[in-house]
């Protein structure tokens, strides 16, 4: 039966593996601090006539310190010195880089987690003429919730105008059509309304959408419909391709940043967990405007 394997990549991009068999880096109990809620932060209300914690006011989600025993071995000391200095330089965050603890689940979905390596690597030298030692490594991830390698995406059609019915390449009354009978609604796609769709977030913690857009498109507004929450751009996007990730606040335009265009309104909004209804308008597109919806799921477990 398949079992949850764990790996940590290193800032420099090296990988240990913690199922080795023979000499190498195993799991020498059970990792701590990973699963389940991270601390909460709970500010204290400054509401008139009311002594400070009698009235709770916003939760955050705060870091998350966690911890992994593990041992390593080697078929000699000078060996195992080697590979003490070899780890040392995995975890050294003073090159601004963070490691990533990596989850490999029985299903074959992985999660990972990014964290700063904090303490623990001055190891024990239980058997060092052996070439055996251990350390407990501690870690603080700022971003407390564990990334899917799942990558769930949402097609989202835009109607023709008036009409209530999906654009298909019918839809374009600038082009001569010979044959009389396809079916050309008669109705201008190029003033597009827009669309609704539900969209469910399986994760247990808000997920970032990131959104492809194909043009033409002149303005687009994206909204969640069920946190109240509306983000709009403005501009002239012609054949080629926008990107925009909430999550990393990018915008770019056929390679090249359209930050410019964003408008006043730019809540940059979540996916919550479970069903939300979401709202996109573009105006200015015709039949070849195309619009996605992806995001990757995020836990509050691996």
């Amino acid at each position: 039966m398949s079992r949850t394997k764990w790996r940590l990549w290193g800032g420099n991009g090296e990988l240990i593996e913690f199922d080795q068999v023979g000499h190498g880096t195993w799991l020498q109990g059970a990792p701590h601090g990973w699963a389940g809620n991270p601390s909460i932060t709970v500010a204290s209300s400054s509401a008139h006539r009311l002594r400070s914690g009698e009235h709770r006011g916003p939760a955050r989600t705060g870091a998350r310190t966690a911890t992994l025993p593990v041992a390593v071995s080697a078929p000699s000391e000078t060996e195992l010195w080697q590979r003490i200095d070899d780890i040392a330089a995995m975890l050294d965050p003073t090159w601004g880089a963070d490691c990533r603890i990596e989850v490999e689940r029985p299903d074959g979905e992985t999660r990972s987690i990014f964290a700063t390596y904090v303490s623990g690597w001055d190891p024990d030298l239980i058997g060092v003429s052996q070439g055996v030692a251990t350390a407990r490594l501690t870690f603080k991830a700022h971003d407390p919730f564990w990334l899917s390698s799942l990558r769930p995406e949402v097609r989202i059609d835009l109607p023709v105008t008036g009409s209530g019915s999906t654009l298909t390449d019918w839809d374009d009354p600038a082009v001569d059509w010979d044959d009389l009978n396809v079916p050309w609604d008669g109705f201008d796609s190029a003033g597009s309304n827009g669309a609704m769709t539900t969209v469910e977030n399986q994760g247990t913690a808000e997920a970032w959408p990131i959104f492809r857009v194909t043009g033409p498109a002149e303005k687009i507004v994206l909204v969640n419909a069920s946190l109240g929450q509306s983000w709009e751009w403005n501009g002239n996007l012609l054949s080629g391709s926008m990107l925009i990730d909430f999550g990393q606040r990018i915008i770019l335009a056929d390679g090249e940043n359209a930050w410019p265009g964003l408008g006043a309104t730019r809540q940059w909004w979540p996916l919550r967990p479970g069903l939300q209804y979401v709202f996109v308008g573009v105006t200015g597109s015709d039949t070849n405007t195309k619009l996605d919806l992806s995001w990757h799921p995020r836990f509050l477990s691996p």
